[in-house]
């Protein structure tokens, strides 16, 4: 249908059909009867051509806004989507940051307590020495 109205649009539009309307407007007087009626034929084509094109606008627009509405609850749909997606990776991110930041403590605090042990054996080493180095002494005081 839109092609057979196409197809009339541009048969009106063209310079034949112009120069047709033009031909029939320069007849004598004694045709002007018949002119008019040719006119207010053509006029009536016309008009009927024209709502017609109305007609196939309107149903295109109809069309363009039906494939627009769905298309906007498509994408409506792909960023509910997203949304809960970035939601859910904002809850990953902060359970594993949280999980991270314990780890930290436990590993400072585990530093702490190593660091702490290994004061108390160094301490323990050094009293063992100076025991021995006294031992030593002592030995050799009653070996001479």
């Amino acid at each position: 249908m839109e092609e057979n109205l196409l197809n009339e649009l541009e048969n009106f539009t063209s310079i034949k059909y112009l120069d047709d309307v033009t031909n029939n407007n320069c007849c004598n007087d004694g045709d002007q009867d018949s002119s008019l009626a040719h006119q207010l034929a053509i006029k009536d084509r016309q008009l009927i051509l024209a709502a017609k094109c109305g007609k196939v606008l309107l149903e295109e627009k109809d069309e363009l806004e039906r494939q627009i509405e769905l298309m906007n609850r498509d994408y409506q749909q792909r960023i509910d989507v997203l949304e809960q997606e970035r939601h859910e990776l904002r809850l990953l991110l902060e359970q594993v940051q949280s999980e991270c930041d314990t780890k930290v403590i436990e590993t400072n605090e585990d530093k702490f307590e190593l660091r702490r042990q290994l004061n108390d054996l160094r301490r323990e080493q050094r009293m063992h020495d100076e025991q021995q180095t006294q031992a030593i002494r002592e030995l050799t005081e009653i070996n001479h």
